[in-house]
């Protein structure tokens, strides 16, 4: 930046070698100084305002900047530092304060030696200027801006007093009966009897300010509603208030529905029952083409279907998914009964098998041998292999325990 003619500036420089490397390189990049102090302050000059200056290194390290001296005469404060930051794209840089009197109008940076950081002196406790006036100023009213004598106070409504602000003023409050007074608080206004405007509807449901009164606080209600319980009831299902005749009507037509529901009349579109359920009487599920029901009515508990084959099956995962296994088909039109898989006889469910079916496999087994598959006989007739391999065929099926001897 350029200062006004006479003010006392130090030329700063890289030295003659320029900033570089041990190695010779050149750095490239800049420093950024700046100031300890936001601005100073000359009687001859005014106000200088500071801020960072940043300087770009050329293309051999080097650099001129001119800087204000920071102990240019006639300039407060005075004393005062710059920091250097060093920011160098090819090297390391580090911060730090620095000080450029007067005194060396030109200096490089390298040589100079960091100081500690100062906001400087002021030596003169003389104002310097006041609003562009220097020297012995004699200041008015329009210098700083106040509000001259003549400036009027003037009371409003309600009000009396004021004036001009040459002397103190008091404003006081204009008490009264008439427009443009105020109501003291002892004022009978206040307190005596009168009709109140018409405001029900905002105290009724949907209004601005409703109000809601327990029964208790009605003189009688409480009597009232208790000789009325035996003649006249509240509807919760259409929340309106129902004579006995009406409720009857409703207490009629739900012993209906329950009676259709006894004698299997009724039909729901859908039925969840969550925990134990209890069927007094045949259950039959259907839908008039083909269906079952348990039957309790005969001399035996029954499990009957109508209109197909039943089978009887299971799935491998819960809620009727993964695999289903059907096991067996009783028959619709013939009475025959078809099984699937193989068949275990046990001495107790879950317990040990004594004879095996495997149609799957085809295999047969008794008596708790090992099914095996349909075994072939062989050997002569007309000499003992043929009994030997007979036997021997009958215990692989477990119809007979081999004690015989050679």
């Amino acid at each position: 930046m350029s200062f006004p003619e006479g003010v006392e500036t130090v030329e700063v420089t890289a030295g003659t070698a320029g900033y570089r490397g041990l190695d010779g390189t050149v750095y490239a990049g800049g420093l950024r100084f700046t100031p300890s102090v936001a601005r100073v302050v000359s009687a001859e000059h005014g106000v200088i305002a500071l801020g960072p200056v940043n300087v770009a290194l050329g293309a051999s390290g080097e650099f001129t900047q001119e800087l204000l001296a920071t102990d240019a005469a006639g300039f407060e404060p005075s004393g005062w530092t710059y920091r250097v930051d060093e920011e160098f794209t090819s090297a390391p840089g580090r911060a730090y304060n620095v000080s450029l009197p007067a005194s060396t109008p030109t200096v490089a940076l390298p040589s100079l030696s960091p100081v500690e950081s100062s906001s400087g002196t002021v030596s003169s406790p003389a104002v310097l200027s006041v609003n562009g006036e220097s020297g012995v100023v004699v200041l008015d009213a329009a210098d700083v801006g106040a509000v001259t004598t003549s400036r009027q106070v003037t009371a409003g409504t309600g009000l009396s007093g004021g004036g001009t602000l040459a002397a103190d003023r008091t404003l006081n409050v204009v008490y009264g009966a008439s427009a443009s007074t105020a109501c003291q608080g002892n004022d009978a206004r206040l307190s005596d009897a009168r009709t109140p405007l018409a405001h029900a509807a905002s105290h009724g449901s949907g209004g601005g300010d409703p109000i809601t009164i327990a029964q208790s606080q009605v003189s009688g209600l409480t009597v009232d509603l208790a000789a009325k319980a035996a003649t006249t009831y509240v509807d919760s299902t259409f929340a309106t208030q129902a004579t006995v005749s009406t409720l009857n009507g409703y207490v009629d037509d739900t012993i209906d529905r329950v009676a259709a529901i006894e004698q299997g009349t009724a039909f729901l579109s859908a039925l969840n029952v969550a925990g134990s359920a209890q069927v007094v009487g045949d259950l039959t599920v259907t839908d008039f083409v083909k269906g079952y029901r348990f039957r309790v009515s005969g001399a035996a508990l029954d499990l009957e279907a109508t209109g197909t084959d039943l089978i009887v099956s299971n799935w491998s995962g819960s809620g009727f998914n993964g695999t289903q296994r059907s096991y067996l088909r009783l028959s619709a039109d013939a009475q025959n009964v078809q099984v699937a898989g193989k068949v275990e006889f046990v001495d107790g469910l879950y317990g040990a098998t004594r004879h095996v079916l495997d149609g799957a496999a085809n295999t047969v087994g008794f008596y708790g041998a090992s099914p095996a598959a349909k075994p072939t006989v062989s050997g002569s007739l007309g000499g003992n292999a043929a009994l030997g391999s007979l036997i021997a065929a009958l215990a692989t099926l477990g119809l007979i325990t081999d004690s015989t001897s050679a």
